[in-house]
């Protein structure tokens, strides 16, 4: 599990938690936290233990992390996978 950098609303000391919300680019990953992220790809990579699968949160600063994740760790975009996708019929061929 890694958790997302930091958003550009932490950084104004601003927690919003409501789901509603978490999708608005407000939201999004600072600089600091693309630079958290890649920080974290860079221990994986040194530590042998690269994901080969990236599940990630609807919520923007996640999306961005993962988009990160991939870039870093060379995981094609088929690998990076959105949460409540299995819960979309279409998802299973329905």
């Amino acid at each position: 599990f890694l958790r997302s950098g930091s958003s550009l609303l932490e950084l104004e000391d601003v927690w919003s938690t409501n789901p509603l919300f978490l999708t608005n680019r407000e939201a999004a990953l600072s600089e600091l936290g693309e630079e958290q992220v890649r920080e974290a790809c860079r221990f994986l990579m040194s530590s042998g233990s690269t994901p080969t699968v990236v599940r990630y949160s609807l919520a923007a600063a996640s999306i961005d992390s993962a988009n990160i994740v991939g870039e870093e760790l060379n995981i094609g975009h088929d690998r990076l996978v959105p949460e409540f996708n299995y819960m979309d019929p279409r998802a299973i061929g329905g």
